[in-house]
């Protein structure tokens, strides 16, 4: 009944969702049928949802995945319990000798079980069938398996131990070597994670209490010893080696993020008992943390921040996640939580600012470059690939319109941090960016303030340099929107060597404001046009900062002007609820031709082009509808 019940809630719920505004300003109600209301819309949602729950009578004190039969291993007092992939009970295996923990190493054909406090390890068959037994140096404490060397690493009383395997049937696991130098006696190493490397640098990191040893594997001795990381015992570490972090949670529920200089970075605070265990998780740079306070936690490691946080049905003793990356399973003292793990979006960086507007570049040239404006007056060129700030550029401070300094403004008024050296204690303010430019192949960068002028900048240095200001005065239009229109003759990638030249070349020469690349005796152009508050286009002479062509697009104000390379067209569209579609002839001295004209409603929010397509957004103010 309270499933049932849920089910009717859910499609109540959906089914109020499917209320539609029709255009005869009456409420109009579609169908009611249930399998058409899954028919018509699947909600897609990013992160953790529960999948399926295995119920079991009895604590499991271990779970694991086969991905070799795609089943879960269930662990209790007496026996292990299969359950298919989907949530189907398949079969028990009742053991013959007690163990509280395994681990599967299908390489071998064999599984690793021992109980904690016991001096020998128990090797079983893949059906969990006795094989033998191995005598241990001290009490055993944690065992890890290190997949690229094929070596058994325990953890003990005062001891670490590396095993390696055997192909010999009456002695499978050899002791390979025992490490005792710098360890204290009376410390337990509960838990041991291997660093993710190959090589000889390989290191594996153990809980002790307090503190944390690190011990070099191939070399067989302690590197150090990480004294007082928390002011409780501590229950789990992990090492992201793609940040070099060491992430360790203890006994109170915090979590702490380390340094590769094993300086305290950040603390996650949230759970409220013990965490018991902390995974990675690869695709969304996150870490997974479970707790007995029966919640189970995504912290990001991209914003040092909560991601999500889910409520189990039990106390959670470990976690698993599959080798695809796809599934989440949890175990305690109830059975075991499987989820489902959606990655639909990825954090690519943190800004410290609002970002208002985003946009790449298309030169088949280059690589792709995002060009992100921000609400305190900067302007960012980010890679789309690791999220890296590439250049950054600040538009300059300006003396108020009434100071005679503030009339003209020259390469020599600014320092080399973008700043602007005026005569007198005037209050100065930075004008705020409007619309921004990136020519990636030439280094160049155009932006435009409130008050239409156009600031030139060339990305020789972090922070840009500025070369030049176009003052709208001087120019004898208000411009509104720019745009790039780039015409290639030859569109082959550069390599390393034309790059590393371009790059030489504009450094030793900032007083170039104009670059042109030749191909085969013809020339790659890239023209910058802009929309202008007088409803006129005009296209600009780079080289000396002045208008080559205008035309008059539009009675009103232009709001917006886009460029499609591949047909030859500009688009622009104005507050007189009119889009026009220009042919473009790039070495015409009329370069723009008319073509045709759309009429709207209303004015475009936004304006995009896509393969043949034209997309535009706009406002209904009548019905409140975007």
């Amino acid at each position: 009944l309270p499933r049932l019940r849920e089910n009717f809630l859910d499609d109540s719920v959906h089914f109020s969702k499917r209320i539609r505004y029709s255009p005869d300003h009456k409420f109009q109600k579609q169908s009611t049928s249930f399998a058409a209301l899954e028919e018509e819309e699947e909600v897609l949602r990013h992160g953790v949802k529960p999948f399926i729950k295995l119920k079991h009578p009895h604590t499991v004190y271990h779970a694991d995945y086969n991905k070799h039969t795609e089943q879960y291993l269930l662990l209790d007092t007496t026996s292990v319990h299969f359950w298919s992939k989907s949530g189907q009970y398949v079969k028990s295996c009742k053991i013959n000798t007690f163990f509280t923990n395994f681990i599967s190493i299908p390489s071998n054909d064999c599984l690793i079980a021992w109980s904690e406090d016991a001096e020998s390890l128990k090797i079983l068959s893949l059906n969990f069938e006795f094989l033998g037994t191995v005598e241990c140096p001290s009490a055993i404490k944690s065992i890890i398996y290190n997949d690229s060397t094929d070596e058994l690493l325990t953890g003990g009383l005062g001891n670490f131990t590396v095993w390696s395997f055997r192909k010999l049937r009456d002695q499978k696991l050899v002791r390979k070597s025992v490490i005792v130098m710098g360890i204290n006696p009376e410390d337990e190493l509960q838990q041991l994670m291997v660093e993710d490397v190959i090589g000889p640098a390989q290191r594996c990191f153990a809980v002790s209490s307090k503190r944390v040893y690190i011990f070099d594997i191939f070399g067989g001795k302690m590197l150090m010893c990480l004294e007082d990381l928390h002011k409780h015992d501590i229950t789990s570490c992990i090492f992201v080696c793609n940040l070099t972090y060491l992430i360790s949670s203890c006994m109170s529920g915090s979590i702490k993020v380390w340094d590769e200089s094993w300086s305290l970075k950040h603390v996650f605070v949230g759970h409220c008992a013990k965490v018991t265990q902390l995974l990675y998780y690869v695709p969304d740079n996150c870490i997974i943390s479970a707790s007995v306070d029966k919640t189970i936690r995504l912290w990001s490691l991209v914003f040092l921040d909560l991601m999500q946080c889910i409520q189990t049905w039990s106390m959670t003793l470990g976690l698993g996640i599959l080798p695809d990356n796809s599934t989440l399973y949890s175990f305690g003292d109830h059975g075991v939580e499987v989820w489902e793990m959606k990655t639909l979006h990825k954090s690519l960086c943190k800004s410290n600012s609002i970002i208002q507007s985003m946009s790449s570049t298309t030169s088949p040239r280059v690589p792709t470059r995002l060009l992100t404006t921000l609400e305190d007056k900067s302007l960012g060129i980010l890679s789309p690939i690791t999220g890296e700030l590439l250049e950054v550029c600040y538009l300059p401070a300006q003396a108020p319109s009434s100071s005679p300094s503030a009339a003209l403004v020259t390469d020599d008024s600014v320092t080399e941090s973008g700043t602007f050296i005026t005569e007198g204690n005037h209050h100065h303010h930075h004008p705020t960016m409007k619309a921004a430019v990136y020519i990636p192949s030439e280094g160049f960068i155009y932006c435009l303030d409130e008050s239409g002028d156009i600031y030139v900048f060339i990305t020789c240095g972090n922070p840009c340099k500025l070369l030049s200001v176009w003052k709208s005065a001087k120019l004898d239009c208000v411009t509104s929107c720019l745009t790039n229109y780039e015409y290639l003759v030859d569109a082959t990638p550069y390599d390393e060597a034309d790059l590393d030249n371009l790059t030489v070349g504009i450094r030793e020469d900032l007083s170039v404001k104009f670059l042109m690349v030749v191909a085969g005796g013809q020339v790659n152009q890239n023209i910058l046009m802009a929309g202008c508050q007088d409803g006129s286009l005009v296209m600009f002479n780079r080289r000396y900062g002045r208008i080559d062509f205008r035309i008059q697009g539009h009675e009103t104000e232009v709001a917006h002007l886009v460029s499609n390379t591949t047909h030859s067209r500009v688009i622009s569209a104005g507050n007189d609820h009119v889009i026009r579609v220009w042919r473009m002839y790039p070495f015409a001295e009329e370069a723009l031709a008319p073509m045709f004209s759309y009429y709207t409603s209303n004015t475009p929010k936004n304006l995009i082009t896509g393969l043949d397509r034209l997309f535009y957004s706009y406002e209904k103010p009548d019905t409140c509808t975007f």
